[in-house]
């Protein structure tokens, strides 16, 4: 199984200034409102490792407000389309992509966006998102991801967090505030990266980080396809295959595909004044396998 490389275009972004470009508390500490939500194709609870994610700001007059003040905010009236990758499967080529079913908020883009729980989601947008699989000759094929983050909102990155925001050459007071213009000119966070994770000899299926903290925590999901459920899910062990299952960080994912026995240290000791240790050992033979082992710190 081969994955044709995409080269992504570039998309225009329409900013939207209402006289002086304001800077507006979007961040991590405000929380969105229910709101009417499309039911999902495939219903998949929440993972029992996902710790409480940062939240965004609710949709309201104004929200409405900052998009005529903040160039950030104008995004959310862009396009609904957010990611896409081509996939070689069955001798078939398949289109999956990312697709906002309404327009995204902001989300870890004002203070508090180097706090933990922004890990991984700064500079970044939440709301409702569907997988979607394109394939010849067939009815689109549609996931709502919702439903596995802890708050039932997806989260992603949309610029990537560099040095020079955190060392203050990327703020515009040189230390305070962020250049955020600057920053919505760098190339978007690629989401969809296939690879195989469960070792089933096809790479169908892509990383999916859907909690941040406390610090040094990123629970991430792996969501795709794969030879014992051919329909879009998250992966889930042989034991509870509905489970979603999740692992601390995406380089512990790497090490899995790397090689089909890992042991993953979930929490080493003096993790956060922890006295016992936690080592997963996880193994992949075209289904997932774990086992947790919790040892007395010396």
């Amino acid at each position: 199984m081969t994955r044709k490389p995409r080269v992504h275009a570039f998309r225009p972004v329409l900013f939207l200034f209402s006289g002086a470009v304001a800077m507006t508390n979007v961040g991590c500490d405000n929380k969105p409102s229910a709101g009417p939500t499309a039911q999902p194709s495939a219903t998949t609870p929440a993972p029992s490792t996902s710790i409480g994610a940062a939240s965004a700001p609710a949709a309201s007059a104004s929200a409405t407000a900052a998009v005529d003040n903040d160039p950030l905010a104008g995004l959310s009236l862009g396009t609904i389309f957010r990611d896409d990758e081509d996939l070689l499967l069955n001798d078939a080529k398949e289109n999956w992509r990312l697709e906002w079913a309404r327009a995204p908020l902001p989300d870890c883009m004002g203070s508090g966006w180097d706090t933990c729980p922004c890990t991984g989601f700064a500079f970044g947008e939440r709301g409702d998102m569907d997988l979607v699989r394109a394939r010849p000759g067939k009815p689109d094929e549609r996931l709502r991801l919702d439903a596995l983050f802890a708050e039932n909102d997806t989260r992603v990155q949309r610029w990537p967090v560099t040095r020079s925001d955190t060392d203050g050459a990327g703020r515009t007071d040189g230390g305070g505030s962020l250049d955020r213009m600057g920053i919505s000119m760098r190339p978007i966070t690629s989401i969809i990266k296939f690879a195989d994770y469960d070792h089933d000899g096809r790479a169908s299926e892509f990383l999916l980080q859907v909690a941040a903290g406390p610090c040094g925590h990123t629970p991430t999901i792996v969501v795709g396809v794969s030879k014992s459920n051919p329909k879009l899910h998250a992966f889930g062990t042989a034991d509870k295959p509905n489970e979603p299952f999740a692992l601390d960080h995406a380089s512990d994912w790497e090490k899995l595909r790397k090689n089909p026995s890992a042991d993953i240290v979930s929490i080493a000791c003096g993790d956060h004044g922890a006295t016992e240790q936690t080592v997963v050992h996880v193994t992949a033979d075209g289904d997932l396998h774990a086992k947790t082992e919790t040892k007395k710190c010396p």
